[in-house]
């Protein structure tokens, strides 16, 4: 008997050669051929005879070859026409540009066609399926049924493929995949893999074949979902840090110019809560943009260093993090809290005194960028780390700042609100705290999708609004500079057109491209009202705030997903102006552009936002999958199978309830392919 495991040459028609052609198709292994799932399936069981049949049905006819044809048409177009006969009545099949057939279908051969009936001085079928019955078992294999079709790569057939697979069914130990114990089976209603496998190839109708892949798809996300789900429980039981709450935390909350929401107070209680339980608290904040984020990590720093520990607080670029530490120093302006900024741009001498202070204690809580991860950085106590941006950190550098302190607790936040299935299978390891309400008072952002032509009234608008209220704006694009591939404005070419059409008004240009020292500089006179245009791409997406920043207009936001608009437009609307985020895009765009400029004319709500751009691109596209680490599934999808995949975190949690140490449940043996996206250290 074969093993999963077995190189696929072994399988009974393979070999080293249709092995290598297998191979095009990620198929090297038996267990990768055992789950080459088919793409759908022909139901072909209904076998008539010609006498009975009628037009428009699809139907399987089995008979011979009695006379061919082959001419071409005034066009030049090669015609092959066959007269078939099962016995009953003839009928025509008809081929176009297929001139080969000529070689292989002659007078005698045996077929076996499926097609869609159509009349034209009689019955014929058009371009119709069909294989030369060579044995028996080629009607019950290919034909006689519910016959599934596969991806196919060249120098493989439908037909190979079947008979491999079939071979592989019945020659292959299928006993590893009776994964689960019956007490579990019983109590998640749900089938064997087992089964499952060898329904979604041979399945007995097209009810049978969904229900095995319903079963394939339960059982790629149960693998994950217990995964994390035992890495979950198994953080919650190690000794972590208490931080009991502080009395000082309401006098700091009481100091604030503004009072907090109430889902900022809820989020602050449900995440001191958990860092007094004496486990590791690790927790996923999710917030709009302007939700409050920082004040909420705030909070938890303080109460981390009112117990005497410190707290690294990571974002993934200079900006955001000089961003963090000038508003956070101005929070605690009032405290004795002593704050210190470490990034690649910091001066040799003040990194070497900002390493001694965080080794030596002084220094409370530090901001930064990857420049926190060095090996030269030591913490004398470190009980908290905060990564702000999640999504733009692999899970290798959220490791590296965790192991600075010796169990401390974790915090990742968000401004990319994230919907639900997404989250449970990219941080199923994470309790989940959301800020689903807005500060009052943030006004309201006018969304409007325009066409290139009204470009010039747009800056008529602009102008009057920089002049009369003295409001700024932000002009964004996808590229830095003009590309011969790709006919799209670029940031420095856009540039130059806006600053000669704004004659005497101040612009500015911002990109990855220019140093930090430079961006530095353009911010600070952008947030000082100097510069009145600021022209740059997406490096702006996660930048400075900038409450008289009403106007955001974004070139070809079809080249954006909704997220990232959705990101962009959070830039403008911090102040009491009313603001407008205009998007510009050509005439043409695709099917799918329009959906999305169409929900972001009308909605704000970030998870509504996020559902659909998961919807229209897939998570991939969103995030990443290889830096999120989001393994990839050959029968799961994480928008259409959400029911799915709840159904496995439940189940997931009763058999880490029933079976800690998976003694019953055989799921061990898959984690070690699961742990290289989810390795945390």
């Amino acid at each position: 008997m074969l093993r999963p495991d077995t190189d696929v040459k072994y399988v009974k028609g393979v070999g080293p050669k249709i092995a290598l052609i297998l191979s095009r198709l990620n198929i090297r292994t038996v267990e990768d051929l055992l789950f080459h799932i088919p793409i759908r399936y022909i139901d072909r069981t209904n076998i008539k005879n010609v006498r009975d049949i009628k037009i428009g049905e699809q139907i399987t006819l089995i008979g011979t070859i009695l006379d061919t044809n082959f001419r071409r048409s005034g066009r030049g177009k090669s015609i092959s026409e066959f007269l078939f006969s099962d016995g009953t009545g003839n009928i025509k099949l008809i081929f176009f540009n297929q001139p080969y057939l000529k070689k292989i279908l002659k007078r005698g051969v045996h077929l076996i066609i499926f097609g869609t009936i159509d009349f034209y001085r009689g019955y014929q079928i058009v371009q119709p399926e069909f294989e030369i019955a060579e044995k028996n078992n080629d009607i019950r294999e290919n034909f006689g049924g519910i016959i599934p079709v596969y991806p196919l790569t060249e120098g493989l057939s439908q037909k190979r493929v079947r008979r491999i697979l079939n071979n592989a069914i019945l020659l292959t130990d299928l006993s590893s995949y009776e994964i689960l114990d019956k007490k579990i089976l019983d109590a998640c209603s749900v089938g064997s893999l087992k089964d499952a496998i060898i329904k979604i190839h041979k399945p007995a109708d097209l009810h049978e074949a969904e229900e095995a892949k319903n079963t394939i798809a339960f059982y790629e996300f149960l693998f994950i979902q217990t995964y994390l789900e035992k890495r979950k429980v198994g953080l919650k039981e190690e000794k972590g840090i208490v931080i009991p709450r502080s009395p000082e935390i309401e006098n700091f909350l009481n100091s604030l110019p503004f009072s907090l929401t109430k889902a900022q107070k809820r989020v602050i209680d449900e995440i001191i809560n958990d860092m007094q339980t004496g486990g590791v608290m690790a927790r996923l904040l999710q917030g709009d943009v302007g939700s409050g984020k920082t004040i909420v990590a705030l909070t938890i720093a303080l109460n981390v260093i009112n117990s005497g520990h410190q707290t690294a607080i990571m974002a993934p670029t200079e900006i955001l993090a000089n961003q963090h530490f000038n508003k956070i120093k101005n929070y605690l302006k009032s405290t004795n809290v002593k704050i210190e900024l470490l990034t690649g741009s910091t001066k040799t001498a003040k990194k070497k005194k900002i390493k001694e202070g965080l080794s030596s204690g002084k220094i409370d809580i530090v901001l930064g960028t990857h420049a926190l991860i060095e090996g030269d950085v030591k913490f004398n106590s470190l009980a908290l780390a905060i990564i702000d941006e999640q999504h733009r950190f692999g899970v290798e550098q959220r490791s590296k700042l965790l192991k600075k302190g010796k169990n401390a607790h974790l915090l990742v936040m968000t401004a990319t609100p994230i919907p639900r299935s997404l989250a449970m299978t990219l941080y199923g390891d994470l309790d989940i705290s959301i800020i689903d309400e807005m500060p009052p008072g943030r006004k309201e952002i006018v969304t409007r999708w325009i066409k290139n032509e009204k470009r010039f009234e747009l800056y008529d608008f602009i102008k009057r609004r920089i002049i009369e209220k003295g409001d700024q704006v932000y002009a964004i694009y996808p590229l830095i500079e003009e590309s011969d591939k790709l006919d799209l404005k670029s940031a420095t070419m856009m540039y130059e057109e806006i600053k000669n059409y704004f004659k005497g008004i101040e612009v500015g240009l911002i990109h990855g491209k220019i140093t930090p020292s430079e961006k530095e500089n353009i911010m600070k006179r952008f947030a000082n009202g100097e510069i009145k245009i600021l022209v740059g791409t997406t490096v702006i997406e996660v930048g400075i705030d900038v409450p008289n920043a009403t106007i955001m207009i974004i070139e070809h936001p079809e080249r954006f997903g909704l997220s990232q608009l959705h990101q962009l437009r959070g830039r403008i609307g911090r102040g009491t102006k009313k603001s407008f985020c205009i998007l510009i895009s050509d005439r043409f765009v695709s099917d799918i552009a329009v959906k999305r400029l169409e929900i972001m004319e009308k909605t704000r709500d970030g998870f509504r936002i996020a559902e659909e751009d998961l919807k229209l691109r897939g998570p991939g596209n969103i995030y990443g999958t290889r830096q999120h680490g989001l393994p990839p599934f050959k029968v799961a999808n994480i928008v259409k199978d959400t029911e799915i995949l709840k159904k496995a975190r439940e189940c997931a949690k009763k058999i880490i309830d029933y079976d800690r140490d998976l003694k019953y449940n055989r799921l061990l043996d898959r984690f070690d392919s699961i742990e290289k996206y989810y390795r945390i250290g």
